[in-house]
């Protein structure tokens, strides 16, 4: 840092080599870090041209308790790609990511403000990682709109969790998967599929409880997005991105999550999550003829005129559940793909942007069956703006509140509800509050058409269900930066030379390894480690003795027989360098002849 004369020299933070704190730090993020060089001192040094700022900066905030626990393995591996300072645990009260997220826009404006344009230019290619279930992806699309950021980033996703309904709609997968943490080349491929993946826009959908008394709405047994709204504490408040669900279905999930919470040696895998997942919509009622969701819940829908009209429920209706999403219960298209005749009359095929939602309702347990495997579609009700349902269960001799259970977005409660036609019903009213900024895998893109500019042209049905492509928009000041969204057609297979000369820093490539041409090792080869990123402590310490010139080992003096033994041994190999050397004199004797 340069100064003028007279002037006092600004204290620069530098690490300390024997600072544990730096060390531990060290051996948690990427290997670049204890040698880069910033931006300023590289400009002009070589051909390569040195960015300002990034292409897609990029913090991801990790559940570690999400799928099976492997949370933990892919903090690690993110920590090692992305920086530490990048990696998130949102279950950490410092690390909750509306504190996180308004700290770095509160940073980035300082910088602006002080006239630096990286500022503003970062704010605008910012993009946040969620790695988790569907719980965990609306908890921070939630943290966005409740950090009120302008303008707000684009969230991406890697699944953790069992469902994973966002994550199969925007095409990122419905799996976590093992070489994520395991080959440093499938890590490389999905971050670079994150940066260059277009943004959609997806319908947000504020849900609105009003209680008759705050003793219904425990804070404890609602989902975590629930805020209040009243000092009485009779209205919460919360926003969804998937689904809103009454009835059994909701119970089924209570139940297994309930199970998951308690006894997570019981749900440790995928597999005994499904299986258990099934065992509890058995005991929730499915196949012995619950009573159907009309006893307890009346409806009103919002059509496109603004009014309110009320919507019939037959009685077979058992679950009662508002789509956002095509996507229900781990993949399943519940509304169908296919609109029958009188069907076109009073629905159009659904999109997660068209600011509608659908109203559907499952059947008992047979009927239910065949909807998960995708033989029938769910009972289409109604394809509305807004929703509101007046919950009650019939009056019960004993004068307590009646129960039922609903789920938001995976998130299921039981919920107390007045009983008796006398008491004011529990109201849930569902509006579109606006629209979230997620990004769209573009190996699913592939294939679309591009504009004139090389940018991938999203139609409305590019996915399947629609999504339009949002438009960085220009910037004000002069940048050197990296172009904004690449195509996304450049996937896995066709990297850039700049990304394969990345992928060979941080891969296992036998040149940097000092393995020759054909596998084995070279004259000045180290030993290989099993893993690529930052060492930990203990081989910090030490690999810079592993290329060095080799320390002679000290060796006991032997005695005894064993001293005799290594007697006749050095005997009979100084015997055979004489009978080495002796063809070599005569050899020099007949040279001077």
């Amino acid at each position: 840092m340069s100064t003028s004369a007279g002037e006092t020299r600004a204290e620069v933070l530098a690490p300390v080599k024997d600072d544990k704190r730096y060390q531990d730090y060290r051996a948690k993020t990427d290997m670049r870090e204890p040698y880069r060089l910033p931006a300023e001192a590289l400009k002009d040094v070589t051909d390569m041209v040195v960015y300002d700022v990034a292409e897609a900066p990029l913090i991801a905030f990790i559940n570690p308790g999400s799928g099976g626990r492997v949370g933990e393995k892919l903090s690690s591996t993110l920590a090692k790609s992305l920086g530490a300072e990048q990696v998130y645990n949102p279950v950490k009260s410092q690390q909750n990511p509306v504190k996180v997220l308004r700290k770095i826009w509160d940073n980035l404006s300082d910088l602006e403000a002080s006239g630096d344009p990286r500022g503003g230019e970062i704010k605008r290619r910012m993009k946040v990682a969620a790695c988790g279930g569907d719980g965990t992806v609306a908890w921070v699309l939630g943290a966005v709109k409740a950090a009120q950021l302008d303008p707000e980033p684009a969230v991406t996703i890697m699944p953790l969790g069992t469902g994973n309904d966002l994550s199969r709609t925007f095409k990122w997968g419905s799996q976590f998967k093992s070489k994520w943490v395991k080959k440093p080349e499938a890590i490389y491929t999905q971050l670079k599929r994150m940066a260059e993946g277009p943004k959609l826009e997806l319908d947000v959908w504020k849900v609105k409880i009003t209680a008759p008394n705050a003793s219904m709405l425990v804070k404890e047994e609602l989902p975590p997005g629930f805020i209040p709204l009243s000092g009485e504490g009779t209205t919460v408040e919360a926003l969804s991105w998937n689904y809103i669900s009454v009835g059994v279905d909701a119970e089924s999930a209570y139940r297994f999550h309930h199970l998951r919470n308690t006894k997570p040696y019981l749900a440790s895998t995928r597999m005994l999550n499904q299986m258990w997942y099934g065992i509890c919509g058995f005991r929730a009622g499915w196949f012995c003829c619950p009573p159907g969701v009309k006893n307890k819940v009346s409806i009103e829908i919002m059509k496109e005129n603004n009014t309110w009209t009320d919507l019939e429920l037959p009685s077979s209706v058992k679950a009662l559940i508002l789509l956002n999403l095509q996507s229900y219960g781990g993949g399943r298209n519940i509304f169908g793909t296919k609109l029958g005749r009188k069907d076109k009359e009073n629905f159009q095929q659904p999109k997660f942007n068209d600011g509608l939602i659908e109203v559907v309702g499952l059947g008992h347990g047979v009927h239910t069956a065949f909807v998960l495997t995708n033989v029938r579609h769910a009972i289409r009700l109604a394809q509305c703006r807004a929703v509101r349902m007046k919950i009650r269960a019939p009056e019960r001799p004993d004068g307590e509140p009646g129960r039922t259970y609903m789920q938001l977005d995976g998130e299921p409660w039981p919920q107390a509800i007045p009983s008796g036609k006398s008491e004011q019903p529990l109201v849930m009213e569902v509006t579109l509050e606006g629209k979230s900024l997620l990004v769209m895998n573009p190996k699913a893109l592939k294939g679309q058409p591009s504009t004139s500019n090389g940018h991938t042209e999203i139609a409305t049905t590019a996915n399947g269900y629609g999504g339009n492509a949002v438009a960085g928009g220009e910037r004000a000041v002069e940048l050197t930066a990296v172009p904004d969204e690449p195509p996304a057609t450049q996937v896995e297979g066709e990297t850039s030379a700049a990304g394969s000369e990345m992928a060979k820093t941080g891969l296992d490539a036998k040149e940097e390894a000092g393995m020759s041409g054909d596998g084995k090792p070279g004259p000045e080869s180290a030993p290989a480690t099993e893993e690529v990123g930052a060492p930990s402590g203990a081989q910090d310490s030490t690999e810079d003795t592993e290329t060095a010139t080799p320390v002679a080992e000290v060796e006991a003096h032997p005695t005894g027989k064993e001293a005799s033994e290594q007697n006749e041994e050095i005997k009979a190999e100084a015997a055979k360098e004489e009978l080495k050397e002796e063809p070599k004199e005569e050899a020099k004797e007949e040279a001077k002849k």
